[in-house]
């Protein structure tokens, strides 16, 4: 509070000063002639109307420039859409028959595969009906060759029966 003291009584004694300086001028200050304000109103009027039509001009220009690289830009980012598009329909052609040459390949191999199997399943089949034909035909060999032993054995029985017969006529 001292402290505000001091200042309040600075500030007091400096005003003092100042109006003591003004009682030693000795002409008063000159007066400001009365001018009518409208003509300075029209003419900051002027100035404004003038500086917002400026702005507007401005604001104008800028959006044209704006609108015409809008314009530019999306011409060329239509462009490099198209272009980019293109390459990724390449692309995907491209990766497309690369599968469908593994998918053509892939069959080929399963084709010939499968026909190497089919011939070697061929052979085996042709050796079991060679076995089989041989196999029968030994059996039939077998079964004639037995069926003519019966045959034989049966006559040797029956001309034995024969002659025992005959024999025993013969000796009675």
């Amino acid at each position: 509070m001292a402290n505000t003291g001091y200042f309040q009584q600075e500030v007091l004694a400096r005003l003092k000063a100042l109006q003591s300086d003004n009682h030693l001028i000795e002409r008063p200050p000159e007066k400001i002639p009365l001018i009518d304000p409208t003509a300075n109103v029209l003419a900051l009027v002027s100035a404004e109307t003038k500086r917002q039509d400026d702005l507007k001009m401005a604001e104008s220009r800028r959006v044209d420039d704006l609108r015409r690289l809008t314009d530019k830009f999306q011409d060329r980012i239509s462009d490099i859409l198209r272009k980019s598009d293109a390459e990724a329909k390449a692309a995907e052609a491209g990766r497309i028959d690369a599968l469908l040459v593994a998918n053509k390949n892939d069959v080929a191999l399963a084709l010939s595969k499968q026909q190497a199997q089919a011939e070697a399943q061929d052979k085996r089949i042709a050796i079991l009906e060679q076995n089989q034909y041989t196999g029968v035909g030994r059996q039939g060999q077998a079964t004639e060759t037995r069926q003519r032993s019966e045959w034989i054995t049966g006559l040797v029985i029956g001309g034995v029966i024969a002659l025992i017969q005959i024999l025993l006529r013969f000796f009675k």
